[in-house]
């Protein structure tokens, strides 16, 4: 669709431009740490990765794609020259640290030919794998200190091509400049995922599009990219990988917003001075003295982009946040963690390697050291092993009063934010609910979406609208399914389940599974943390009640719930709601 060029330009730039230094951050945090260079919350960008199967030995790839290594992934297969590089350079640190492991000439063209096949190469080879000896050496060699800076030099050469091509072509776009800073986040994050995903296969027809008018907002661009492959009516390795990547960028454009209170300020202002430092050399900045810390830290954050919205939003606020099991506890493994009180807090990776900021100092952490007990009020108490005691180490309630209350201007904005589809984003510029972008946001909102008021007097309770939003998205996405008219309604009966059952967030919507008599999607659950920590908590209703509920309805009946719950029992609340709906009321599972 060709848009005359007086609609085009009726939206002039709210907002000076993201910095280059941002950009970088974008490419190598939001697309690489959140997308390319992890798995599930892992990083992985220093290890010989393939994008496949392997099932008895037999290499399935995805695509075209071959073995990669990097944070943004670069793949061998594409670019035989790295593949070369990288078996001299394992050659040389082999020669000094590892003389028997060094390949020999045959070896080492082998390994040169089996590292620069790309996905059809490697099938017309009948799946044959590396050398599981010279894949390991390889492994040891990745880690290593040579081997990270090797990986990095080849990442930062990456990004610098992406700046110079993709980047700058997105920033000359109408779109682009017309956009709020978040949506020109969103966009640049979805933009050098394609092309770092796919060359130049699909991201340069976008960019034509965008010049000519074609996409009226964000939105428009991400749903482009949800047709580029035949649909299937599941997520493709594409969307999925845009998915993540976006969901990096919430993580950037929350780190962006933050005021110079929150103690996190300091080292996002650290890393976005250099935000393609070297890793093997964090400890050599002397004007940074904390920044290895620093630098793990937000590092994190981007690795456990699903639960780092929420921890910074806390952060902000001064206020209590828990997440993660330093511990195996029941069926559940040791995860990531992610907690504060005030003004201190505690982060470790996946790996189990951390740093808590405690009073306003530094220091390293291992989650092997650290022990947790769940207490009853929803509170955890984290302790660390010292010569055999458990020293307490920080009380984290999540329902302890902040320090500071959420800057207005930035509730207001980030409520509508939140409410917006995959890809359009609300600019944090102007917090006046009279101001015509204010209502043009309001206007643009999907059919059945969930409206504020006024954004500029809701209660604290309706960030539940948007988390309930959110979740219900994430679970029509893994269900293949679009978000629609039912879908709004039923985020809407989710905000006002766990409203009535005393949920003070949402994490997570499910569906049942089947089970005895009960049938696939039955029943709808509402979780609040971690769905495999036994300290989780969770509300449940039938699913078809849930999308039965007009949005206006549930809405009302949450704002009801808001400004009377002070004066009924939970029970009564929820017998209330349930005659609304017409069933049984809800409990708590």
């Amino acid at each position: 669709m060709n848009v005359p060029a007086v609609r085009m330009n009726a939206r002039a730039p709210i907002q000076p431009d993201l910095t280059d230094a941002e950009l970088r951050a974008l490419a190598y945090f939001a697309v690489g740490v959140s997308s390319e260079g992890s798995k599930a919350g892992r990083d992985v960008s220093n290890r010989l990765s393939f994008a496949g199967n392997i099932p008895n030995g037999v290499m399935m790839p995805v695509g075209n794609s071959g073995f990669s290594i990097g944070t943004l992934q670069i793949d061998l297969g594409q670019r035989p020259a790295v593949a070369r590089s990288l078996t001299d350079a394992y050659q040389a640190w082999a020669t000094s640290e590892h003389p028997d492991w060094r390949l020999s000439e045959a070896q080492y063209a082998q390994t040169v030919r089996d590292l620069s096949r790309n996905g059809r190469a490697i099938t017309a080879d009948q799946g044959r794998p590396l050398d599981a000896m010279v894949k390991q050496h390889l492994d040891q060699f990745l880690h290593s200190g040579d081997g990270i800076r090797f990986v990095h030099e080849h990442d930062v050469n990456q990004v610098n091509q992406l700046m110079n091509g993709i980047v700058r072509n997105v920033r000359q776009t109408p779109l682009y400049q017309q956009s709020g800073l978040d949506e020109r986040a969103e966009l640049i994050t979805m933009m050098v995922k394609l092309q770092n995903q796919s060359d130049n296969r699909w991201a340069p027809r976008l960019v034509r599009s965008m010049t000519n008018g074609e996409y009226e907002n964000v939105g428009d661009v991400s749903r482009a990219i949800d047709g580029l492959r035949a649909p299937s009516g599941a997520s493709d390795y594409i969307e999925s990988g845009r998915n993540h990547a976006v969901s990096g960028a919430h993580v950037f454009n929350a780190l962006r917003r933050m005021e110079d209170t929150n103690p996190l300020y300091d080292a996002w202002r650290n890393i976005l001075d250099n935000p393609l430092v070297d890793p093997t050399r964090l400890n050599a900045d002397m004007a940074r003295p904390n920044l290895v810390a620093e630098y793990a830290t937000i590092k994190t954050l981007f690795l456990q982009h699903g639960q780092a919205l929420d921890f910074i939003d806390s952060m902000e606020r001064g206020a209590g946040y828990a997440y993660g099991r330093p511990r195996p506890e029941g069926r559940g493994a040791a995860t990531a963690g992610l907690y504060s009180s005030g003004d201190d807090f505690i982060v470790w990776s996946l790996d189990g390697v951390g740093h808590a900021r405690i009073n306003d100092s530094w220091s390293p952490i291992e989650r092997d050291d650290l022990s947790r007990v769940r207490n009853r009020d929803g509170s955890v108490d984290l302790s660390i092993d010292q010569n055999g005691l458990a020293v307490p180490l920080m009380h984290a309630d999540p329902r302890a009063a902040p320090l500071r209350p959420t800057p207005q201007r930035r509730a207001e904005i980030e409520y509508l934010d939140h409410a917006l589809p995959l890809g359009v984003r609300f600019a944090y510029q102007e917090p006046s609910s009279e101001d015509p972008m204010v209502a043009r946001v309001l206007d643009d909102l999907p059919h059945g979406s969930v409206r504020p008021a006024d954004p500029a007097s809701h209660s604290p309770v309706e960030f539940l609208l948007p988390q309930a939003e959110r979740a219900v998205r994430q679970l029509e996405q893994g269900r293949g399914r679009q978000y629609d008219d039912q879908s709004a309604c039923m985020a809407a009966s989710v905000a006002c389940m766990a409203k009535a059952n005393g949920l003070s967030q949402i994490d997570h919507v499910l569906l049942s599974e089947a089970r005895g008599a009960m049938g696939q999607g039955e029943n709808l659950f509402v979780i609040q943390g971690d769905p495999g920590d036994p300290a989780h908590r969770r509300a449940v209703m039938k699913a078809h009640d849930a999308i039965a509920m007009p949005v206006e309805q549930s809405v009302a009946q949450l704002q009801r719930l808001n400004d009377g719950l002070q004066g009924q029992s939970p029970a009564q609340a929820l017998d209330e709601r349930a005659r609304e709906v017409g069933t049984a009321p809800m409990r708590l599972g």
